[in-house]
Formats: structure tokens, C-alpha cells, sequence
């Protein structure tokens, strides 16, 4: 290992030695390891040392972003480029063609590429899921109408990604996100009467005894742009499956009496089903990190995927799965 001192007798004043990182080493503003890095440099990346301060060096990089930096690098991390030995000067020849002394060859440094993160989000929905359905019910010889409309809040989402550095400021995502609500039917039917045809009654009623259930796993393309030393910005977007189970209401029961001319809601009937599907989804994630491996940040998504669930044997309706999706939490580099 070459010397960790800068020597003006290795070196023109003119010129700052270069050096040479022996592993991948942060860069920092200030000579403390205790801040968070300006960035990571790997190994084999081609510094000009600018002074020796203690066990720091300081140093001048390239950025990939920025451009040219300066920051400190510890010694340790750091093997300073040999300078070539010089002979004693000789007068040169008459006619002898003078020789051109070379300058060092300062190779770029290579760009870094992103490191894997872990993001742990909670949120909420900001899009309704609320849909409408109808369906035919049968009485008396005679068909009628099951209106039915589906109401819901906001749900809370949940939000896992493991990211994963590609290449330089591309990686690639794998998030999960899941989602479970409530959902309140409000029910309009048109029940046939059970002495006269084309003479139905109208009965509204309520059932809260739905549910809304939504689990998806995306696979996206990030793109991270670098703002500061801490602070990132990255665009994603990919495929998404989706899966799905949604309560139908499929028929009510009423009260009536003779001479059945009016009816009253009296209870819902509903059945469960689960479907899968594909879809996609697109979004944005800004982090702010505190420390080298801790950070905080939001994130928003949107995705969508189209389902078509039955109600009643030859009936369906057509619901949307996904929405756009806000929330925050922590990010853990590594």
C-alpha cells in the first residue's frame, strides 16, 4: 500500500495526485462518519486528492448527477496513485526533438448504482369504490328488479416495496398493497304481485352486511433521481394482480299481507365471491433519509384493473378494483 501522506516531491503543486478507492467508501461533507454521505463511491473509483487532513482525505469526484464534488473520504478507504520516478535531467542533444513530458490519465469515475431499499407505507384511498347493480328476482310466476347500490369510505392501505439497484439510477420494485372494508347496500326492488300481473311493488331496504376485500403484488421499473445527498425522488410503474372478493346482494325477503297491495323490506340475501386479475398501476415515492441506512418519506400510487362478478346465475355486474392510493412511512437502505 502506497503512502497515506500527500508529498510535494510525488507530486507537481500544479497538479493534485489522483487516488484510487480499494473499496466502496461514502463521501462526505465534513471529516465525520457520523453525518449522512454525500454518496457512495465504489471501489476502483479514480479521486484528485486536494489535502490530507488527519485520517481524512479531501477530495474532489465526480457526481453523476451534480457533476464535479469535493467532500472527505477516510485514508484507510483510499490508495494514492504512484508517481512515475524521474531520472536525472539531461541536456538534450542539438537537433534532438525535445520530449513532451505526459500528463496523468484521470480515468471517469464509474456511476454508482442505487442501493436496495425496503419502504413500510400505511395510507388511505382517496378514490371511492362505491358501484351500482342490477338483477332479476323471481316471484309468483313473474320476473322483477333488484336495484342495488354500493356505497364505501375511504379505506386504509397498506404498502410493502423491496427495491432492488439495476443499473446506475434504474432498479426494479416488488410491492405488495391490501385493503378490507365495510360496504353498505342500499336495495330498490320492484316484487311482483301475487294476484295481478305487471303490478309490482316498490320496497327499499339496507344491508350493511357486505365486505370489500383487495390484495395486489406489482412488479414495477423505478427510476430514482438523486436531489441531495439524502433526499430522492423515483418514478414507478409496471404490471399488477390483483385479487379480489366482493359481497352481492342476490335477493331480499319482505313482509306482506293480505290483500298484498304493499310489502316492507325484511332481509337481504348475499353471496361471496373471489376473483384474480391483471391490471396495472404508475406512481411516485419521495425519501428523505437521516441517517446512511434510515429514512422517512410518501408515496402515491394509482392502479386499476376491471373485474365482472356474477350476481345471479346469467347476471353480472362490472367493478373496479384499485384507485389512486396517499400515504407515508419509513425507508431502510442497505
Amino acid at each position: 500500500m502506497w503512502a497515506t501522506t500527500v508529498s510535494s516531491a510525488q507530486t507537481s503543486p500544479a497538479t493534485p495526485p489522483t487516488a484510487m478507492l480499494t473499496v466502496n467508501a461514502p463521501a462526505f461533507l465534513f471529516p465525520d462518519a457520523t453525518r449522512t454521505p454525500l454518496a457512495i463511491l465504489p471501489a476502483g473509483t479514480v479521486v484528485v486528492v486536494l489535502r490530507q487532513e488527519g485520517e481524512w482525505y479531501r477530495v474532489r469526484f465526480r457526481d453523476p448527477v451534480l457533476g464535479d464534488r469535493t467532500g472527505y473520504i477516510a485514508a484507510a478507504n483510499i490508495q494514492l496513485q504512484p508517481a512515475k520516478p524521474q531520472g536525472p535531467t539531461a541536456s538534450p542533444r542539438s537537433g534532438s526533438p525535445r520530449a513532451t513530458p505526459r500528463r496523468p490519465v484521470q480515468r471517469p469515475a464509474r456511476k454508482p448504482t442505487e442501493p436496495s431499499s425496503i419502504s413500510i407505507n400505511g395510507g388511505v384511498q382517496t378514490t371511492s369504490r362505491g358501484f351500482a347493480a342490477v338483477s332479476t328476482i323471481s316471484r309468483f310466476a313473474e320476473n322483477g328488479t333488484l336495484s342495488s347500490t354500493y356505497s364505501s369510505g375511504r379505506p386504509i392501505v397498506f404498502d410493502v416495496a423491496v427495491q432492488g439497484g439495476v443499473w446506475r439510477t434504474v432498479s426494479v420494485a416488488l410491492a405488495a398493497t391490501g385493503s378490507s372494508e365495510p360496504l353498505e347496500g342500499s336495495l330498490t326492488t320492484k316484487i311482483p304481485h301475487p294476484f295481478f300481473f305487471d303490478r309490482p311493488r316498490t320496497v327499499t331496504g339496507q344491508s350493511a352486511d357486505l365486505s370489500r376485500k383487495e390484495v395486489a403484488v406489482h412488479l414495477d421499473g423505478v427510476w430514482t433521481i438523486p436531489v441531495t445527498g439524502s433526499t430522492r425522488v423515483a418514478l414507478f410503474a409496471g404490471p399488477s394482480y390483483f385479487k379480489v372478493t366482493q359481497s352481492l346482494v342476490t335477493d331480499i325477503t319482505v313482509n306482506e299481507a293480505y290483500p298484498y297491495d304493499e310489502a316492507t323490506f325484511d332481509t337481504a340475501t348475499s353471496a361471496e365471491a373471489t376473483l384474480s386479475k391483471w391490471g396495472y398501476n404508475a406512481g411516485f415515492d419521495i425519501s428523505q433519509f437521516v441517517s446512511r441506512h434510515v429514512g422517512v418519506g410518501v408515496i402515491g400510487r394509482y392502479s386499476r384493473a376491471s373485474f365482472v362478478f356474477p350476481i345471479v346465475e346469467t347476471e353480472e355486474v362490472a367493478i373496479r378494483a384499485g384507485g389512486f392510493q396517499v400515504g407515508g412511512g419509513v425507508r431502510l437502505r442497505f
